[in-house]
Parts: C-alpha cells; structure tokens; sequence
C-alpha cells in the first residue's frame, strides 16, 4: 500500500499541516519532529547535502513514525526527481518554476500515466518491485500507480518576475497543487538582490496571491505552516544562552 499523504489527507478534511525544513540530514531531528506533533518534513536537496543515502535514511526514519515526507530538489530533471521519488518522497516542491513548460515537466516526472510519464523502478517507494505488494489481480500495476499519483503532492516555487507575470499560463497546468515564492531569489531577479522585503518584492507577491486565490487555486500557506530545523534550534539555544548568562 501506498501511505496516505499527510498534507493532502489533512487538507481535505480543511485542517493545516504543520511541516519542517530540513536542511540537514539527521534521523534523530526526524524522530523529534514527530515528537513534538509535526506532520511532514521537507528535505533541501537544492542547497541541502542530502544524497540518495541520505534521503533514504529520512524517508524511513520519518514514515517510521508516521510523517510524511517532501522534498526540493535541485532541479527539474526527471533523472533527478526520481531519486527522491524511489526512495519514498511523496511532495515535491520544484525549484524555479517559471514557464508552462517547467510545471509540466515537474507533474510528468512525479506522476505515473496516464497523468505523467514518471518511471518505474524497484525501489522502496514501490515496494521493491515485489509482485504480491504492486500487482493487481491480472497482473497489472494500475492501482499503485494510481494511489501514488493521488498521494503526489506537487508545489510550484515561483522565483523570478517572469514567474510571477506567467502565473495564469502556469495556473492552467494540471497536477500542480501548491504555488510558494522563493523570496531571496524574486528579490534578485527584481533588481533588489539581498532585500526579500523591499516593498517592489512584498508588492508583486501580494498580487500574486489575489490571482492565484481569484483563480480558485492555492498557496502553499493556504494549507501549510512550516518550521525550519536549523532555526527551532538556533531560536531555542539563543534562550538558553541569554538566560543562562
């Protein structure tokens, strides 16, 4: 069987899932998020040392104790993509998104026909291949395929002024769940590199999101509160050491 996705079952029911980043591999984080009452934790691939290993390593530490896990990868590739999927990642959110192209590039990898061209492999996300756990009675393979595509949860990071001006072209591509800003980036794009807050940056988002919301569509925030590990961390050991002093 296929586990269900914490986002998408949570967001169906019309409650929020509570993620955190992970930029940084670490089983133990892992297991303390799930402590703590987290429902997902998303790996950086794109600036995060996470290799297959690694990936993998978190993808069983977290569906261990029940979280799901999302990831960004470093690009778009599907040889790339695929990597994260095998190993049992069920979100990924796809780093600069900018074209019509792009965002359909992201939904064929991540999703089997007839809604993608994703590709089979024999890895842990699919069972390890094994013909009693991913075949139908007649042979075929269509109702795993199928819960995994349902199970996909697909966001859009949109990272550029282009994006932003596109975002009604990349609103009509099926399978893209989510929209989310890479702030530092759009910044930079915008001719304000280092300042994710100037009032163009805040100005042009804004808008994005009335026509993301006016088109019936999501952000991200709309269903997702996210945590960053490295900052829980840093935020509670600056308490500790000012209140020790």
């Amino acid at each position: 069987m296929i586990p269900r996705n914490a986002i998408s079952e949570r967001a169906g029911r019309g409650e929020r899932s509570l993620g955190c980043w992970l930029n940084f591999p670490s089983t133990q984080v892992v297991e303390l998020l799930a402590i703590a009452g987290f429902h997902f934790v998303q790996i950086d691939g794109e600036h995060g040392p996470f290799g297959p290993d690694d990936i993998e390593r978190t993808c069983l530490a977290a569906q261990a104790v029940g979280l799901t896990v999302t990831a960004r990868p470093p690009s778009l590739d599907a040889e790339t993509l695929i990597t994260y999927l095998d190993r049992g990642v069920q979100g990924i959110m796809g780093p600069h998104v900018e074209t019509v192209e792009d965002a359909e590039r992201l939904v064929r990898a991540c999703k089997f026909g007839p809604d993608g061209e994703r590709s089979w492999g024999g890895g842990r996300a699919l069972h390890f291949n094994d013909p009693a756990s991913v075949q139908d009675d007649d042979g075929k393979r269509q109702s795993i395929m199928a819960a995994s595509n349902t199970e996909m949860v697909l966001i859009a990071q949109l990272e550029t002024r282009a994006a932003l001006d596109g975002i009604d072209d990349l609103m009509s591509v099926p399978g893209i769940d989510y929209f989310v800003f890479g702030p530092n980036d759009l910044a930079q794009s915008m001719g304000v590199p280092g300042r994710p807050n100037h009032p163009v940056v805040k100005l042009a988002m804004e808008q994005t999101v009335d026509r993301v919301h006016a088109a019936g569509r999501k952000m991200m925030s709309d269903d997702i509160s996210m945590a960053y590990a490295h900052g829980l961390l840093l935020e509670a050991g600056r308490a500790f050491v000012e209140n020790a002093e």
